[in-house]
């Protein structure tokens, strides 16, 4: 269960990390 909730937790990080670059490059 720790492993899942901390891979999820990553998996979320990235793509808000994704999100921004993207954004980011744009402007």
């Amino acid at each position: 269960m720790d492993v899942i909730t901390k891979k999820d937790s990553w998996g979320e990080h990235r793509l808000n990390l994704g999100l921004c670059y993207f954004c980011c490059h744009i402007v």
